[in-house]
């Protein structure tokens, strides 16, 4: 790529489609095609059907907003939990190793969201 923007999605399943998967921005290898095809894929369509490029589309926009929520989530509990457990506020404190509970509540958060994606449906 010549310094440009353009995404190059290519989808092919043999032996000669593997140098452009390689290439393309985005390779997709359709599951009935060869082992070397696959290899050089960035992804495996399990169905060998175009369709699957849209699910694929969709799921990815899907997966990198619950990542940038998750990492925006644990950014702001985590900045609050370490300044209640130095000490920061005066008057609200808490002991460290209680912080160290409260960790839960950070993560079981990011946990669940991430597991939402398990149910994911198109749009």
């Amino acid at each position: 790529m010549d310094g440009n923007k353009d995404v190059i999605l290519f989808c092919g399943d043999g032996t000669n489609d593997a140098v452009a998967l390689a290439q393309a921005s985005i390779g997709l290898h359709m599951n009935s095609g060869t082992d070397v095809a696959q290899s050089a894929a960035d992804a495996v369509l399990v169905r060998p059907a175009l369709d699957g490029v849209l699910v694929l589309i969709d799921l990815s926009r899907a997966a990198f907003r619950r990542i940038i929520f998750n990492f925006t989530w644990s950014f702001i509990y985590n900045t609050i939990a370490v300044l209640l457990a130095a000490g920061a506020f005066v008057n609200a404190r808490i002991p460290p190793e209680y912080a160290g509970l409260g960790e839960i509540v950070s993560v079981l958060p990011v946990i669940l969201i991430a597991l939402q994606l398990r149910w994911f449906k198109r749009d």
